[in-house]
């Protein structure tokens, strides 16, 4: 059986995987994994922080000529004869060296795949994939700002740029201000464009006229309003009315030649008339001595003949 073993693993906290259940998991300590390999196909995860320094040995042992205790990851030597060739890595930045029949790698910064066939007894030939992946505390991208590492400064996504819509302005009012046609984005909200505001035009007063009251009717103030919106500015006030102001109609007394009048009552202001003036009959005629009538002078009439 062919085991693969990790030495000297500088990332404490990574996590390193087979892909598949059928390969057990042995850790020990914190600077040693050992994986049986049975199955070169799939790959193994190595995952790591960004903050971290990632590095490690890769070495191969062969329980059949090897003691190899998984329990305490005891094992009397690496094959010695072991050749490692790299024949694939995405990412070149990493180091890679030979030393002591291990394959140390190091320097690990970014997303790396690297694909490795191992020759050991001169004979057998295997080879093993490492999926390598940096987890970093990744911010999100907005429309202005790339999404970025917010441990290392990694630039993750990039900015996605403004996504531009047409907003149609309004004009302002007396007591509210407007805006002019423009463009804002609509995902972050951002003015592009225009979008600037109108000031206010204010009240335009115009004067309201009002009436005097009468004798019964209430009458109202002066006021103003506005023009545009119809704001009242200066209210109307009622102005009670004013009641009626009586005067004496004099009459006259009737005599024996005229008929009279009584006196009555109206409103000097309005002539509205409280007291009709009624029709006082004539008197009779009054003839003291002789036929002259003491109030009229006038002759008494002559029997037989008219008045």
């Amino acid at each position: 059986q062919i085991w693969v073993v990790f030495k000297n693993i500088t990332i404490f906290d990574a996590k390193l995987e087979a892909l598949s259940e059928a390969i057990p998991i042995f850790e020990v300590g914190t600077k040693e994994i050992a994986l049986h390999f049975v199955n070169e196909e799939r790959p193994f995860e190595l995952e790591y922080g960004c903050d971290e320094s990632a590095s490690f040995e890769l070495n191969v042992i062969d329980t059949d000529v090897r003691v190899f205790d998984v329990t305490d990851l005891k094992y009397e030597s690496v094959s010695k004869d072991c050749s490692f060739t790299i024949t694939d890595m995405s990412d070149k930045s990493c180091n890679t060296r030979i030393e002591n029949g291990s394959l140390v790698i190091s320097d690990l910064k970014n997303d790396t795949t690297i694909k490795v066939k191992v020759k050991y007894n001169d004979v057998v030939e295997k080879e093993i994939q490492f999926v390598i992946s940096v987890n970093h505390e990744m911010t999100e991208a907005t429309c202005t700002k790339d999404g970025i590492c917010t441990v290392c400064g990694t630039i993750g996504t990039e900015a996605k740029g403004h996504t531009e819509e047409l907003v149609e302005g309004y004009a302002p009012t007396c007591t509210e201000k407007g805006f002019t046609d423009g463009k804002k984005c609509s995902v972050c909200n951002e003015t592009l464009e225009g979008l600037e505001d109108i000031d206010a035009t204010g009240h335009t007063e115009v004067a309201v006229e009002g009436y005097a009251p009468t004798c019964t009717e209430d009458g109202l103030s002066d006021g103003t309003v506005c023009s545009s919106c119809g704001t009242v500015m200066t209210p109307q006030k009622v102005i009670s009315a004013l009641g009626h102001d009586e005067e004496i109609i004099k009459g006259y007394p009737a005599t024996c030649i005229q008929t009279g009048l009584s006196d009555g009552k109206r409103c000097k202001v309005c002539s509205t008339v409280f007291v009709l003036q009624e029709e006082i009959p004539k008197t009779s005629h009054l003839y003291a001595s002789g036929d002259i009538c003491v109030n009229c002078g006038l002759h008494a009439p002559v029997s037989g003949l008219s008045p």
